[in-house]
């Protein structure tokens, strides 16, 4: 796992000593400037007879075309407002198989409606099939099957652009690494969503994006789409998660925010997703706060905020080998059934640090016979509704070393409920309490013990410095 670590410090460096220098080093001034209509009608008989490095300037018109852009050159519009192209209705709107196009400045609507799978794309209003080094700027895409569509497609800048309501995908990579997918607006997709990376497409940058109001996830990875970072993004309103994971390993999410996504987790991990940090998001009144489930194993959740979410702050079912750290669990948990705080069902080897779990309906809740080495150790637990931590499974939690809201401990309790959020906090279950914190955590201990407990912490702690230096 270590050594997965600091592949993806590698990465972090490369991608933008690469992936930028290479594309701001191709010259988008090249040995002719061809406009349209003054030069050309059509702008594709201006594609045809540029040369490579050409740069052609469409002037505002709408534009009734299919484009093929097989050489390197620059097509920008005067304004992406009134500078429109539509497509037949039929295939791709533009499609480019050359490296270093640079393609900015227009409304680009009208593909067909032909859609393949999740997993092979469809028609688009924009195609790069097997392109390095494009840059698709200052776009609105709109009214097409995929929005934008990356096919086999590595280290291209994709920024700056509104992409909605397309009847599909709003940006789907295919196969495609290393791509840099930067502050665009992706809404009123449906599909798969705002952005969707499937299958195998990895080492993407994918930071300060909104996607909004999406038929399905804000942003969705599947399927071995590994070690991409997901930073600084605003998932918001969506029908479904605003992140969602499938099988997909190593990723870091860091910093986004995550805002009433309607009917799943603010964050999910479904199915088999390992070794991935979660750090510093946000996430607030959705279905649930953040979500590790069937076989997700090996995550890190450090400094994420889970507020005021309707069923649960955080959800580990089925998986083993999570460690939460210095999280913020507050006012999650609107009824009584199955809400907590922290729920942990039939799940294995979890860890829990030095988090705040507060003013929850339940506290923590433990269940399942599967659920064994638990540990909760060093948290403010209070104030919570019903139960500080209810442990309804056979084996031992151990939860020593917590602060219950008063220096005399838990209060043990044997009734079916409790409701009165008064300090101590009732615990219930067989559970292992004693000792016990007389005074709060003291937040500044966090990284001692973690350092000392857990080397791997240092380099995930490098990871997310680092990522903090970025700039887009």
């Amino acid at each position: 796992m270590r050594v997965e670590r600091l592949s993806i410090l590698v990465f972090i460096i490369l991608i933008f000593s690469t992936v930028l220098e290479e594309v701001n080093s191709y010259s988008i001034n090249g040995n002719a400037v061809i406009r349209v209509p003054d030069d050309y009608l059509t702008i594709q008989d201006a594609i045809d007879v540029a040369k490579s490095g050409d740069t052609i300037v469409v002037g505002p018109g709408v534009y009734y075309e299919t484009l093929y852009i097989d050489k390197p050159l620059s097509l920008m519009g005067e304004n992406r407002e009134n500078t429109i192209i539509i497509g037949s209705g039929h295939g791709s709107v533009i499609y480019i198989s050359s490296d270093n196009v640079l393609l900015k400045g227009f409304t680009v609507k009208g593909s067909g409606n032909n859609y393949i799978s999740p997993f092979d794309g469809g028609d688009a209003g924009i195609v790069l099939n097997s392109c390095k080094r494009c840059i698709l700027s200052d776009l609105v895409v709109t009214g097409n099957c995929i929005g934008i569509f990356l096919n086999t497609s590595d280290g291209n800048i994709i920024k700056d652009n509104i992409v909605y309501s397309n009847s599909r995908d709003g940006i789907h990579l295919r196969m495609s690494n290393g791509n840099i997918i930067i502050r665009n607006n992706a809404t009123l997709n449906r599909g798969h969503g705002g952005i969707y990376l499937n299958p195998y497409s990895s080492y993407n940058l994918i930071a300060g994006n909104t996607c909004g109001r999406n038929a399905d996830h804000g942003i969705k990875l599947q399927d071995s789409s590994n070690h991409n970072i997901l930073r600084n993004n605003l998932l918001i309103d969506n029908e479904n998660a605003g992140i969602f994971l499938r099988k997909s390993d190593y990723n870091i999410l860091y910093n986004n925010t995550c805002i009433g996504n309607r009917h799943n987790p603010g964050i999910i991990l479904y199915i088999s997703c390992d070794n991935n940090i979660i750090a510093g998001n946000i996430c607030i009144s959705n279905d649930e706060g953040i979500s590790i489930q069937h076989s997700s194993n090996g995550n890190w959740l450090v400094n994420n905020f889970c507020l005021n979410n309707r069923v649960r702050g955080i959800l580990l079912w089925s998986s083993s080998s999570n460690i939460l750290v210095n999280n913020i669990i507050k006012w999650n948990g609107k009824d009584p059934y199955g809400t907590a705080g922290i729920y942990i069902s039939d799940s294995s080897q979890i860890k829990i640090y030095y988090n705040n779990i507060s003013m929850n309906w339940r506290g923590i809740v433990v269940e399942g016979d599967s659920s064994i080495n638990i540990n909760i150790h060093y948290n403010n637990i209070m104030r919570n509704i019903e139960w500080g931590l209810i442990n309804k499974a056979s084996r031992e939690v151990n939860a020593t070393l917590n602060w219950w809201g008063d220096p005399s401990g838990p209060d043990i309790c044997n009734v079916v409920e409790e409701t009165d959020q008064q300090d101590p906090e009732e615990i219930k279950g067989n559970i292992a309490y004693n000792p016990w914190l007389i005074e709060p955590y003291k937040p500044g201990n966090i990284l001692r013990y973690m350092d000392i407990r857990y080397p791997i912490w240092r380099t995930v702690k490098r990871t997310l410095l680092i990522i903090e230096t970025l700039n887009y």
